[in-house]
């Protein structure tokens, strides 16, 4: 499993996810634009991140080198 930290920098930053899968792409840059239209979701989104992270353990390394 990714750092909470990790997870919540990946969420709050804008850095280039060009290393990672169409699909962490995709679902990352998803829970950022809905986290910047409602900040209060946080806790929700990282929930999600780390779903999809406990389903495609690949996507765990790809977030930790972006």
């Amino acid at each position: 499993m990714a750092n909470e930290d990790i997870l919540k920098r990946t969420l709050s930053d804008s850095g280039d996810l060009k290393g990672a899968s169409l699909g962490t792409r995709i679902l990352v840059n998803r829970l950022r634009v809905e986290l910047r239209a409602n900040p209060t979701t946080l806790s929700a989104k990282l929930a999600e991140l780390k779903d999809y992270i406990a389903r495609n353990p690949a996507a765990a390394a790809e977030l930790a080198q972006a």
